[in-house]
């Protein structure tokens, strides 16, 4: 089966602020433009699964209005990762002492008390299961780079093995583009 990961449009967040949980303000210009290109290839078999996030979620219902053949459901799974006290802190601010213990111990870690990469990893990999057992020939997320991250790292890796960091995806995640994963 082929899986579409497709990051959210960009938001509106000052560059260098830690952003994941917090439900940050979008582009909705860029959002609508994206929903409408991906409207026009996405296979008519597709069903459409979205994190629960308004930058992800109304991202999703565009392009629904734009596809009325697709099913959308929102699903907690696909939302970014929690990053606790560190949200919307600019990530200079974050004690150094912090982020190389985050580093040191990159899957356990909970960053700012949040979620560690571990968690992360559990909900995705419940998301990709369910998504196996569907057995649907084809199936687009929209979500965000941390869990797009997690499903291209099982995908490679396998999908129990505990990430590094220097192991971690760090290609950047390109906005309102779907990457495809062959599952």
């Amino acid at each position: 089966m082929r899986l579409w990961l497709c990051r959210h449009a960009p938001v509106l967040v000052e560059p260098g602020v830690c952003y994941g949980a917090s439900d940050v303000p979008f582009d909705e210009t860029a959002t609508q433009v994206a929903a409408k290109k991906i409207a026009t290839w996405l296979p008519k078999a597709c069903v459409v699964w979205a994190s629960p996030s308004s930058r992800a979620a109304v991202f999703a219902r565009q392009l629904v209005q734009f596809r009325p053949d697709l099913n959308l459901a929102i699903d907690p799974r696909l939302a970014e990762a929690d990053f606790g006290t560190w949200e919307l802190k600019k990530w200079h601010d974050i004690p150094k002492t912090d982020l190389d213990t985050w580093v040191a111990s990159f899957a356990l870690y909970t960053p700012g008390g949040g979620e560690s990469v571990y968690q992360l990893m559990l909900r995705v990999t419940a998301a990709l299961d369910h998504l196996q057992d569907l057995q649907v020939p084809e199936a687009l997320w929209v979500t965000h780079a941390g869990v797009i991250r997690a499903a291209q790292f099982m995908a490679i890796h396998g999908v129990r093995k505990l990430p590094e960091a220097r192991n971690w995806p760090d290609t950047p995640i390109p906005f309102g583009e779907p990457l495809p994963l062959d599952l």
